[in-house]
């Protein structure tokens, strides 16, 4: 599992409540099989037909029991592991985008909705406290256990703190906006698009057009960089080097001192990055437009090794499995894992299931959990569950 003094928009430790028990020794390096499958649609009235539900929200995995799915629809279910049963479901007022995150301590669920309205889940699927912000959530949340924080970055501009347990608003703070909503930019309400990061220490690191902003835990800046271009992709924090690394979408990934704010060095890549990176092992892995992946030592600022594809899907993230290599959903809509050290290709997964009019291609960034299970979705409404071999597993 991730380095606990790293944090990036789909580390393990957001999205997973783990299993009381020990599991039972997995093979990670092997390709995972599909042990389950279920589409998400309804029934429109008015054309009389079945409509695919989209998924554009990665899940979180609740110990060996199953899944929490969030869908285009405003529905929250908890499915079974199997996908074959359906716990409860909820509505919300609006569509989620946001990937869902995990409240260990709490243990709770807590679902950002494009509404603005965050709503706190326990696992029966009850509301535990809702709080509207006012203004649209895309971004994936941040959390801070420790200091019962979630981080938020919202449209319109908004850095935003709230209380984990109730919900109360910590602070709100004005961000600097894209340079080109002084000009009637048309999208430049939509930022921040990348989701914050909490420090250790409980700073905010929040990116809004080409401005990188790093809040005390009071709502103060505590230091603020304008860099030469936009950022779509999330920041990712190195506590054991003092690092925030910032991707943009000139191809560059800056390097900056995570207490003053100062560069220490910039890594020119191959194209527009527009995807979020990941943290294993020292190497912290980028995919840019073009296919290729990167892995930088994070200490050093060098590129240690580059293949030529499998970087994330357009918006996704690199995500990790327990071991610490890195798993992506590539341009085809697989999921791929690489070797965190030295990038050689480890497996890619498959999603042929033989049934009629099905498109295989996932759209979002998988999550993989310690019970040996990997879940990823579509815009389709495909929803698949995953299983790694379990060595010596034979079932009777």
């Amino acid at each position: 599992m991730p380095d606990k003094l790293s944090t990036f928009r789909h580390n393990p430790n957001k999205y997973t409540l783990k299993p009381h028990r020990r599991p039972s020794k997995i093979v990670w390096k092997k390709e995972p099989a599909v042990t389950g499958h279920r589409q998400l649609r309804y029934h429109n009235r008015k054309l009389n037909r079945m409509i695919s539900v989209p998924v554009s929200a990665s899940p979180a995995i609740i110990r060996d029991f199953g899944v929490i799915l969030a869908s285009d629809d405003g529905f929250v279910r908890f499915f079974r592991t199997g996908l074959d049963k359906e716990f409860w479901r909820l509505r919300l007022p609006s569509s989620i985008y946001a990937s869902l995150v995990v409240d260990p301590v709490a243990e709770q669920v807590l679902v950002a909705a494009t509404s603005g309205l965050i709503t706190a889940l326990d696992l029966r699927g009850k509301i535990r406290w809702q709080k509207e912000v006012g203004t649209p959530i895309f971004a994936t949340p941040a959390l801070q256990i420790d200091l019962r924080r979630l981080g938020i970055g919202a449209f319109g501009h908004k850095a935003i703190s709230l209380d984990l347990d109730t919900g109360n608003t910590i602070f709100k703070y004005d961000l600097p906006p894209p340079w080109y909503e002084n000009y009637g930019g048309k999208s430049a309400y939509r930022s921040p698009y990348s989701s914050p990061e909490f420090s250790i220490n409980g700073d905010l690191i929040v990116c809004c057009g080409h401005t990188v902003v790093c809040l005390k835990s009071n709502g103060t800046p505590r230091w603020q960089v304008n860099l030469s271009a936009e950022i779509k992709s999330s920041p990712v924090i190195c506590e054991r080097t003092d690092t925030v690394a910032i991707a943009t979408v000139s191809g560059d990934c800056h390097l900056i001192g995570l207490i003053d704010g100062h560069e220490k060095i910039c890594v020119t890549l191959d194209a527009k990055i527009i995807s979020s990176g990941a943290l294993s092992k020292g190497i912290l892995s980028l995919g840019t437009t073009s296919g290729t992946v990167f892995g930088i030592d994070i200490k050093l600022g060098s590129i240690k090794w580059r293949q030529t594809f499998g970087a994330p899907k357009s918006y996704t993230s690199f995500t990790l499995n327990p071991e610490g290599d890195f798993i992506a959903t590539n341009f085809d809509g697989n999921a791929i894992c690489r070797n965190a050290e030295t990038g050689a290709f480890m497996w890619e997964s498959s999603q042929v299931l033989g049934l009629p009019d099905h498109e295989t291609a996932m759209d979002i960034t998988p999550v993989v959990g310690t019970s040996g299970h990997m879940y990823g979705a579509s815009y389709d409404g495909n929803l698949y569950e995953f299983m790694f071999d379990r060595q010596g597993y034979h079932k009777s």
